[in-house]
């Protein structure tokens, strides 16, 4: 990927940046599964070799942005991922 050309990079820089979007619209259990957790960590990645491809284009700033804008709240998701959770009879009175 790093290898490839400017519109290639464009491209995967705009499907991370509504990747990473996703991520901040989903509910704070959601937010801390491990699937999710590794899906954070990619883009994280696929943001450090975008840097080094495409440097400081204005999608790799936006990415940047983004993931910075997401960091604080998918830490905090995870810290109360648990306390967020309805207990059980929290979940029986709902029926």
């Amino acid at each position: 990927m790093e290898r490839s050309g400017s519109e290639t990079l464009a491209i995967y820089a705009a499907d991370k940046i509504s990747k990473v979007r996703e991520l901040g619209l989903l509910s704070a259990w959601r937010a801390s599964q491990r699937k999710n957790q590794a899906k954070l960590a990619h883009y994280r990645a696929s943001l450090e070799m975008l840097r080094r491809a495409a440097a400081s284009t204005r999608l790799v700033i936006c990415l940047d942005a983004e993931l910075g804008r997401l960091e604080p709240r998918a830490l905090e998701r995870r810290r109360d991922a648990y306390d967020s959770r309805p207990s059980i009879r929290e979940m029986a009175y709902r029926r």
